[in-house]
């Protein structure tokens, strides 16, 4: 049920945005959310905290240069919903595997139940209609160190990768 209102909420703000720089006296077509492309918002992709009141999400590192979203670095921020409050959880200069110059670009990332660990999914490939393959790395935040999981399979091979209850390991 929430995901449902969360759908028609989303619906309803690219719409309201999308109908700003319309007439006014346009209506909302079919036509027009899914034909012309009129109608399009980004992505929010956030993991809410257990406590309900804090999410993380991605965004621009900064000093990054103008240009496309896809190629900039990405830092992973956490966000008070309530206070307002900040802060850089993971910067993207912490995302750099050894023996390379450039940050993973996270498609997705989860945190161990103790926040300890980050688990980011990256170098995606599609299977039927998602992107379910990909390659997956562990952050220790303690110690900053970045850790390939099976380092030793194929690129973009592992799929559905998740913390154990415990935190400890990934399978």
């Amino acid at each position: 049920m929430k995901h449902k209102l969360l759908a028609v909420a989303l619906v309803l703000f690219a719409a309201n945005g999308a109908l700003g720089q319309q007439d006014s006296t346009e209506k909302l077509s079919v036509e027009s959310i899914y034909g012309d492309k009129a109608i399009s918002a980004k992505s929010f992709n956030a993991g809410w905290a257990t406590e309900g009141h804090s999410y993380a999400v991605q965004e621009d590192s900064a000093g990054q240069p103008e240009g496309d979203d896809n190629d900039k670095a990405k830092d992973i921020v956490w966000l008070d919903a309530v206070t307002g409050d900040r802060k850089i959880l993971v910067k993207s200069s912490q995302l750099i595997p050894e023996g390379s110059t450039k940050p993973l670009s996270a498609s997705s990332y989860e945190f161990s139940g103790d926040r300890s660990h980050v688990l980011i999914y990256t170098n995606t490939k599609r299977v039927w209609r998602q992107n379910t393959r990909g390659d997956y790395w562990v952050l220790n935040l303690a110690t900053g160190t970045l850790q390939k999981v099976g380092s030793g399979r194929p690129e973009s091979t592992l799929m559905f990768a998740k913390f154990s209850p415990d935190g400890k390991s990934v399978a």
